[in-house]
């Protein structure tokens, strides 16, 4: 007989779920869609569907040397995770992924050993209109990246009382985004 055994595997990366950086409402949008039969004529049909107009996602996640060694995996993987973050969307057709486009990434790489992450880096970033913070309807109508800048004060102040545990930290930045 065949005994199953089960386990657990912890990655050596984890991502905590993308939240959005200000409010934003679903709108209800009709479609409809038109598909081949077998017998030549077509059949047509209604879809209702919920999307957001704009959104500004905020995700983060971490590297656990831990894991890492568990895993087996190698600084060489994990150095091609940076790239695969920022171009993974990019140039995508689904109805799910049209129009993704990333605008910040951060990636913070600590001196080996160390244990005191920053942490929870999405609830550490504001996005803002000339400095000040955008009140419920100006999030609500956002439409573009281009209408707010990404505040990451927090964050450069956090970098600052950690930088002798940090080797190296590397910036990407969209031409569209507006940093503080």
């Amino acid at each position: 007989a065949y005994k199953r055994e089960s386990f657990s595997w912890t990655g050596p990366v984890q991502f905590k779920w993308g939240r959005s950086l200000h409010q934003a409402k679903p709108e209800l949008v009709q479609g409809t869609g038109a598909f081949a039969t077998s017998d030549d004529s077509e059949q047509r049909t209604f879809r209702n569907e919920y999307l957001v107009p704009f959104v500004v996602l905020g995700v983060y996640g971490v590297a656990n040397q831990n894991a890492a060694e568990t895993t087996r995996a190698t600084k060489e993987d994990l150095d091609q995770l940076a790239p695969a973050l920022w171009l993974g969307t990019v140039n995508l057709i689904t109805r799910s992924k049209i129009g993704h486009q990333p605008q910040f990434l951060m990636e913070i790489i600590y001196k080996q050993g160390f244990q005191g992450l920053i942490g929870s880096l999405d609830e550490k970033v504001t996005l803002t209109q000339k400095g000040k913070p955008l009140d419920i309807d100006e999030q609500l109508s956002l439409r573009s990246i281009r209408e707010c800048e990404l505040d990451i004060t927090r964050i450069a102040k956090l970098i600052e009382t950690k930088i002798d545990q940090i080797d190296s930290i590397y910036i990407r930045q969209s031409t569209d985004l507006s940093l503080k």
